[in-house]
């Protein structure tokens, strides 16, 4: 059996680099190995056999070829399709994908808990409270003269600058959650509000920023009413696809493939 590698920098498409031959996963490894050793960290190493094998895929964390990890957190959030899509090809799944709330689920899944404050984890707060921020006219419109909801994503995105102290955004982010309930009766404040909550619950919880996310995407529905009302309050300025643009102006994919090529079984 032959095994034909490729390596991708990013989202560049696979560039043809070796060809390794031989029957055992040992030779496979000792080739991928010797290409990691040539190669810049965050490089996606892939080899694909003659006989249809699923591909082996490895990314480039100082100079060795390591396993990327895929939590079965992220399986789940994702479904099936999606999921397979990611780990067949990262890189193009990263470029091709169209909804936010997968990306920065993977992004987040990406951050170690054991090492909070990474540059990965303030992008994914960052991607997370650009998001929320794009619907705050929605609160606004109804509440003009309280802020709490901007508070929240502020005081987090203060954190990420080293400005404000993980307790303060905590209480911000409660505050935000207060205020969601306060409106309840009034469905587009009340979503805005939860959406900063969760935003800004991000420092201590990564995984709350894909419901952020998501949380904002509801209000984008174009099977709901309210989705009129979103359109004429922002301007029409706010779709999907800016969702996707905000968490991909954040995160970078090799920060995420390295963050998954770190995590222990205790993490997974």
């Amino acid at each position: 059996m032959a095994w034909k590698l490729f390596a991708a920098r990013e989202c560049d498409g696979w560039h043809g680099a070796i060809r390794a031959s031989g029957s055992t996963d040992e030779v496979l490894n000792d080739e991928m190995g010797a290409l990691a050793a040539v190669c810049e960290d965050g490089t996606l190493l892939r080899a694909v056999g003659d006989s249809g094998e699923p591909p082996v895929l490895r990314v480039v964390v100082s100079g060795k070829a390591e396993e990327i990890k895929r939590p079965l957190e992220a399986r789940y959030y994702l479904g099936t399709e999606a999921f397979d899509a990611w780990a067949k090809d990262p890189g193009q799944w990263w470029r091709d994908s169209t909804e936010a709330h997968y990306l920065i689920k993977v992004a987040s899944t990406a951050v170690v808990p054991s090492d909070p404050g990474t540059p990965l984890h303030h992008a994914v707060v960052q991607a997370a409270c650009d998001c929320v921020r794009s619907v705050l006219p929605l609160w606004q419109a109804s509440y003009p003269l309280q802020d709490i909801p901007l508070r929240a994503i502020s005081a987090a995105e203060r954190w990420c600058a080293g400005t404000c102290p993980l307790r303060e955004v905590l209480s911000r982010a409660r505050g935000a959650f207060d205020a969601g309930w306060d409106v309840r009766r009034d469905y587009l404040p009340r979503m805005v509000a939860q959406a900063a909550a969760a935003a800004s619950g991000v420092p201590l919880r990564p995984i709350e920023a894909a419901w952020a996310v998501t949380t904002v995407m509801q209000l984008l529905r174009p099977d709901l009413s309210e989705a009129l009302v979103v359109n004429k309050r922002t301007g029409g300025s706010v779709s999907k696809a800016d969702l996707v643009g905000y968490v991909r102006r954040r995160v970078s994919l090799v920060p995420v493939l390295m963050g998954l090529a770190g995590l222990n079984h205790g993490d997974i």
